[in-house]
């Protein structure tokens, strides 16, 4: 998630998930397309999952979780 889909530059506040990043709302909508679309964060679960609503990610993507999972790819 930070520097990825936000604006993060390294300056960490646990109470805070810096601004989407310019294109990540539309890279996401785009992936969502053909992809189940998982957001892995090390931040506070309840925040990150606010923060994917409050940008209106939350139409595309399918979870948001701090467990990695494995990843499976089928024809």
């Amino acid at each position: 998630m930070d520097g990825v889909l936000n604006t993060y530059t390294g300056e960490y506040d646990h109470n805070f998930i810096p601004p989407i990043r310019d294109g990540a709302w539309e890279f996401v909508r785009d992936l969502a397309e053909n992809f189940k679309v998982v957001i892995f964060t090390s931040r506070n679960l309840l925040l990150a999952s606010k923060w994917v609503i409050e940008n209106d990610l939350n139409k595309f993507v399918d979870n948001v979780t701090n467990v990695k999972e494995s990843v499976f790819f089928t024809d």
